[in-house]
C-alpha cells in the first residue's frame, strides 16, 4: 500500500473512532454511534478530495485515497463500538 493511502487509512480511522466515542456521550444506540462516525469519515475523505479539485497544480484528486480514508473508517467505527461497549 503506498504511503499516502495509508495516511488516509489512519486518518478515517483516527475521525472515525474519535466521532463514534463522542457520539457516544450522547446516546448508546450503537446504530447511530456506527452510522455518524462512518458519515463523518465519508465527509472528511470526499471533502478533502472536493478541496483537492479546486487546487490541481498542488493537490491530485485520487478516489483512492476517499476510499481508503472510509476504509479506515469501517475499522474506527467498529473500533468505537467496541470501546464505547466496554465502558
Amino acid at each position: 500500500m503506498a504511503h499516502d493511502k495509508k495516511l488516509h487509512l489512519i486518518a478515517g480511522l483516527a475521525i472515525s473512532l474519535v466521532t463514534g466515542i463522542l457520539v457516544s456521550l450522547l446516546t448508546k444506540n450503537p446504530m447511530v454511534i456506527f452510522t455518524s462516525s462512518c458519515l463523518a469519515t465519508v465527509v472528511a475523505g470526499a471533502g478533502k478530495e472536493i478541496y483537492d479539485s479546486f487546487y490541481p497544480e498542488s493537490h491530485t484528486v485520487d478516489k483512492m485515497d476517499a476510499i481508503a480514508t472510509f476504509c479506515g473508517g469501517l475499522i474506527g467505527s467498529t473500533l468505537a463500538l467496541a470501546i464505547v461497549s466496554l465502558l
